[in-house]
């Protein structure tokens, strides 16, 4: 640890916290009470509390991870390195989404329902009273787990579900905290699930059925049945990963009829409906502010509960999109693509039920409504973003982009973190007997939403233009020689002289037009398939116009390898008339880069309007196809030099050609 600054400046700060913290403990003799009244409580409603307060703590952490990986993006780019070394950057990536959801959400949701249940159904306490405070100190052990990572051994760094390490391909300490922290947090939850639901079934006050029950106890009953369901999947994964690691078995290798699909399967039965488990709480939240706040009965009660049971239902029907992109076939993909869209009419009959609740109430704009209202918009477009993500034509593009995250932290954040902020500020004077401070409440909440946004609308726009995650350093995609140029045509332009024309700002003349007697363009591939495209059997011809272009072509020409002029002809060239097509045209800002990748036979890799066509450099190719196409003839798929199919638009029918 000497040698990681980060790390031994965190452990001093750590150690000198919990000084502070225990000679304040000492001068104020709280130490019997502490001990007392909440370690040893059994009363669900401190319990309940604690649960709480160590979401907050924990929050504060993965907030901590959050800030030093986009601060480590922010400057790693080109040839500086930024601050964090790769290995460490990865345990700070699988931290904090394990931390975010193991032990921010899931303690803050299960908190909520501690405290409030009994209180909503006429209990005096939960059915197991001892048993919950044994399910939160399990889930308070995994936590320290993952803090003592920081300082003894190292965390995982095989991502928050470890996809990428499984049993004996990690051999350090990481995987094995991983492993431990979850199995105890993931056997704490699910007591304290069993707790929850026979509570609600057994000791609801008399005279109250099911359907008259509070919106808030049906999503937590919910929420309940599925953490009773999902949580021992989770259980049973990684005691098999476990198996894998310290017995030497292969459930999740390649070796002796082992599969690593199956660990995949079992981690996402179980993560998606996770999903669901923070969201439901959060919903009910929000059905009691708005009924509070708009002083109304909540409009359409019984249509909210069948939303919620249906939900509950489908989300076990919906895991398999995410992992759309890994061979499970068209049947299995629309399956699941459908019933993921279909899992989206409940939640949108729940939001119209809020707006129809709002609809001519004496609405009251305090935080809880302000969280409200500001759910609903950010929670709607992340469901959008989300029905996107579930055709897999588009998954398939999107799936490692930023765009996914982005979508992701919508959800998660607009959802489930606006929930249960609005729940912390409705029913804290219940559990303090004072109310927050309402402006900075609304100092809060305005960085809060402007922060998210600010935060992740450029990655929805990062992930269309192609950037992949989980990465923690970037190239510089603009190439010196174009700097240079750009310089040169300003020192032109300083000085006075007839500058060259400018691609960056349209001053460029049209291109020369280009005959296509055989056809029209074929397209481009979209910008985020740049690292799937393959080398295509294609002839280049490079067309120029005037002086001044020939010699910026030529230019560019003289920094080609001999290969770039012409590529591997088809094998079956000879025996069919050729097509010449135009493949797209070369952005200035890019025109190097993308000369590079035609180069090595990438195609091409930008996300410019294929209908701008460049001035000085236009691609030809020169494709083999058999015969004139008509309005049903699909193109043969371009190929690689090994033979594999190249995942370009050339794939698509084409239109008949004009005459």
């Amino acid at each position: 640890m000497a040698h990681e600054p980060i790390l031994l400046w965190t452990f001093v700060a750590v150690v000198l916290g919990g000084i502070v913290m225990v000679a304040a403990l000492t001068k104020f003799r709280l130490w019997g009470p502490l001990w007392h009244d909440w370690i040893c409580s059994i009363d669900h409603k401190k319990i309940g509390i604690m649960y709480i307060i160590l979401g907050i703590v924990m929050l504060l952490r993965g907030f901590s991870d959050a800030i030093m990986m986009r601060l480590q993006q922010a400057i790693a780019f080109g040839d500086n390195v930024g601050y964090l070394p790769p290995h460490h950057y990865d345990q700070i990536f699988t931290a904090h989404g394990v931390i975010m959801i193991f032990f921010v959400a899931m303690p803050l949701v299960t908190g909520f329902m501690n405290y409030l249940l009994p209180l909503q159904i006429g209990a005096r306490d939960v059915a197991f009273p001892f048993l919950n405070n044994f399910s939160f100190w399990m889930t308070t052990s995994g936590a320290v787990l993952v803090m003592l990572s920081l300082f003894l051994g190292e965390f995982s760094t095989s991502g928050w579900l470890a996809l990428s390490n499984l049993g004996t391909q990690n051999p350090g300490v990481g995987l094995d905290y991983y492993i431990w922290s979850l199995q105890i947090a993931g056997v704490g939850t699910t007591l304290s699930g069993i707790n929850l639901i026979v509570t609600i079934i057994k000791m609801r006050a008399p005279g109250m059925t099911l359907m008259k029950m509070p919106v808030f106890t049906w999503t937590a009953l919910c929420t309940n049945a599925l953490i009773v369901a999902t949580f021992p999947v989770l259980t049973a994964a990684l005691a098999l990963m476990s198996l894998d690691r310290y017995a030497g078995t292969n459930f999740f290798t390649n070796d002796l009829g082992g599969n690593a699909m199956l660990y995949v399967n079992l981690i996402w039965i179980w993560g998606h409906p996770e999903v669901y488990i923070l969201v439901l709480p959060a919903f009910g939240i929000f059905s009691e502010v708005v009924a509070t706040f708009c002083r109304k009965r909540l409009f359409g009660y019984t249509s909210m509960v069948y939303a919620t049971v249906c939900i509950t239902i489908l989300s076990y029907l919906v895991w398999l999109h995410h992992f759309f992109t890994m061979g499970s076939g068209a049947s299995v993909n629309t399956f699941f693509g459908i019933t993921t869209m279909i899992i989206s009419i409940p939640t949108g009959a729940k939001i119209f039920n809020w707006l129809f609740t709002m609809y001519k109430g004496r609405i009251r704009f305090e935080l809880p409504m302000m969280w409200t209202v500001a759910f609903m918009v950010t929670f709607a477009i992340g469901g959008m973003t989300g029905v996107l993500l579930a055709v897999p034509p588009a998954d398939f593009v999107l799936h490692n982009s930023l765009f996914l995250i982005a979508h992701f932290h919508n959800v998660i954040i607009g959802g489930v973190v606006f929930g249960l902020f609005a729940g912390i500020n409705f029913w804290y004077p219940k559990a303090f007997g004072y109310k927050l401070d309402e402006f900075w409440g609304k100092c809060s909440f305005w960085c809060w939403l402007i922060g998210f946004w600010v935060a992740f609308t450029p990655l929805y726009i990062l992930g269309l233009m192609g950037i992949t995650r989980r990465v923690s350093h970037f190239e510089d995609p603009i190439p010196a020689d174009l700097v240079r140029g750009r310089r040169r045509r300003r020192r032109h332009r300083r000085a006075g002289h007839r500058q060259l024309p400018d691609p960056d700002r349209g001053e460029l003349p049209a291109a020369r037009p280009v005959a296509r007697r055989h056809g029209r363009s074929l397209g481009r591939p979209h910008a985020g398939m740049g690292d799937l495209l393959a080398p295509a059997p294609v002839q280049l011809r490079l067309h120029a116009r005037g002086a001044r272009d020939r010699r910026l072509v030529g230019h560019e020409e003289a920094r080609l390898p001999a290969s770039a002029h012409r590529l591997p002809a088809h094998p079956h060239a000879g025996q069919h008339r050729r097509r010449r097509g135009d493949l797209g045209t070369l952005a200035g800002a890019g025109l190097r880069a993308d000369l590079a990748h035609v180069a090595a036979g990438r195609g091409i890799v930008r996300g410019d309007d294929p209908g701008r066509h460049h001035p000085y450099l236009q691609l030809q190719a020169r494709l083999p196809h058999p015969g004139r196409p008509s309005d049903g003839h699909r193109e043969p798929a371009h190929t690689t030099t090994a033979g594999q199919p190249c995942l370009t638009s050339a794939t698509k029918p084409l239109p008949r050609a004009a005459p």
